[in-house]
């Protein structure tokens, strides 16, 4: 199958990049014209955030500014993005609507707002010259390459991975709807390292696993496509973690039943009956959110516990000697080591003979730990590596490199948690609370899964929530 011009997901979100700049100006000049009556108003906001004269040049770029601003918070620039109409549609006009209601109750406040009567008039207008100017370009332009793709023009660099007995049928499947869903295999993995020639002549066929890590790393696809029976979960994980972790979109053939990790959608009907593991992440205005919301609270937190922490120091001392605080090292965001603190709540060389994870009735944990731990008040001190970065306060809990190293000789997907920052509290703590050995990390792992594949600032609420719960009625062990 010859390629007549690769076009990748990178290129196509630069395609409507390049187009955005162009019609963010036309929006942000006809948006000023509508609201040149109260142009003084908005100049005089704008030249709180603008260090250099309020003019209507200024205005024009100052919206335009913040009209690239609103897309990219909403996130289309993500290179995993659909190439839908309706999802332009959708994204850029909940952008605008979202962006335009807070500029208008920033500029008049929400009662001024309410007593403005034009303001809702003008309000539709921003919305409609808005969505004209920015939603109608993206949708042709998605239209010209839907288009493209069904000429063989613009193609998708994709990987096919499979078996032996399901690679030719998978391939030929592909090639016939190429046209319609834009693929081009341009590598093929054969798991079980049967040579693959026949049907298959135009593309490099692997012999060895091992060398689809090095191809992704080399050559960055834009899609990774499986053909594997079922009972290859093994390996559907490992290719699962390395994509999650290159921002790689991971397509499986519905014809098998693997254990699937993701949020799991089909594909449009007209494309190849694919099911879609799909690259979630918290959008970029809710990351920002997050970031802030974690720096309040642990300020909070730490002002509100600072009365307690003498009583709580003295009484560290008193009941065995030692320090107040217990750092141990713990693996943070992609792999990145920190220091994680707390109050401590065992005796002094509880782990001389090697790291081990404490249980309900540990003989490790002093007296007064032991009510520490009941109430998770030895957590307080993660607060500071919540305001330095190191943590969130909702997040995969962060464990230390030794069992790492054995959960992923057991669970390869468990990289995928050190995608994320690790948290204070995590849906695995309120699902399943603290883990005494290897086997209960990896039923807690699974709520964790699911934590990563719903990531959203509602579900780190509702966690939040149900960690309070356990504080007050002190259910943690």
């Amino acid at each position: 199958m010859g390629l007549h011009g690769k076009m990748n997901k990178s290129k196509a979100v630069s395609v409507f990049l390049l187009s955005d700049i162009l019609f963010v100006t036309v929006a942000a000049i006809f948006s000023i014209s509508i609201v040149m009556d109260d142009l003084p108003v908005f100049l005089t906001q704008l030249a709180i955030f603008i260090p250099v004269p309020a003019t209507l040049a200024t205005a024009v770029i100052g919206l335009s500014c913040y009209y690239l601003l609103l897309l990219y918070l909403g996130g289309v620039y993500r290179k995993n993005r659909n190439l839908s109409k309706r999802k332009q549609l959708s994204d850029v006009s909940g952008s605008l609507i979202a962006g335009l209601s807070v500029l208008f109750v920033f500029n008049f406040g929400i009662f001024e707002l309410f007593a403005y009567t034009n303001a809702w008039n003008t309000y539709l207008q921003l919305i409609i010259i808005g969505i004209s100017c920015l939603a109608a370009p993206r949708m042709i332009i998605t239209q010209i390459i839907q288009s493209l793709i069904k000429k063989g023009i613009w193609q998708y660099d994709a990987i096919l991975v499979g078996s032996a007995a399901t690679l030719k049928d998978a391939f030929t499947e592909i090639t016939i709807l190429s046209n319609r869903s834009g693929y081009r295999i341009s590598q093929v993995l054969s798991t079980d390292y049967v040579p693959l020639k026949d049907g298959l002549s135009d593309v490099t066929v692997l012999s060895k696993s091992a060398e689809l890590k090095q191809i992704i790393t080399l050559r960055k696809p834009d899609e990774i496509i499986i053909a594997l029976p079922s009972f290859n979960s093994k390996t559907i994980s490992e290719i699962l973690t390395m994509s999650k972790n290159r921002n790689i979109t991971v397509k499986i053939l519905p014809d098998i039943t693997a254990i699937l990790e993701g949020f799991v959608k089909i594909d449009h009907v007209a494309s190849p009956p694919f099911i879609t593991i799909t690259n979630k992440g918290l959008p970029v205005w809710q990351q920002i959110f997050k970031r802030l919301y974690d720096i309040l609270i642990s300020i909070i937190g730490i002002l509100m516990m600072l009365p307690f922490f003498p009583f709580i120091a003295w009484k560290i001392k008193k009941t065995s000697p030692g320090p107040i605080f217990y750092l141990q090292e713990r693996i943070g965001k992609n792999g990145h080591p920190f220091q994680m603190i707390k109050f401590r709540t065992m005796y002094i060389n509880a782990e001389e003979d090697g790291p081990s994870l404490s249980s309900e009735n540990d003989q490790r944990v002093t007296p007064f730990g032991r009510f520490l731990r009941r109430w998770r008040l030895d957590e307080i001190p993660q607060f500071a590596n919540v305001f330095k970065g190191d943590m969130a306060l909702v997040g995969p809990r962060p464990e230390r490199q030794h069992y790492i190293d054995q959960l992923l000789k057991k669970t390869p997907h468990f990289s995928r948690l050190l995608s994320v920052k690790p948290g204070i509290t995590s849906m695995g703590m309120v699902k399943f609370g603290y883990a005494e050995n290897l086997d209960q990390m990896i039923k807690r792992l699974r709520y964790d899964m699911i934590y990563m594949e719903n990531l959203s600032l509602y579900v780190d609420f509702k966690i939040f929530l149900y960690t309070l719960k356990t504080l007050l009625l002190g259910e943690g062990k």
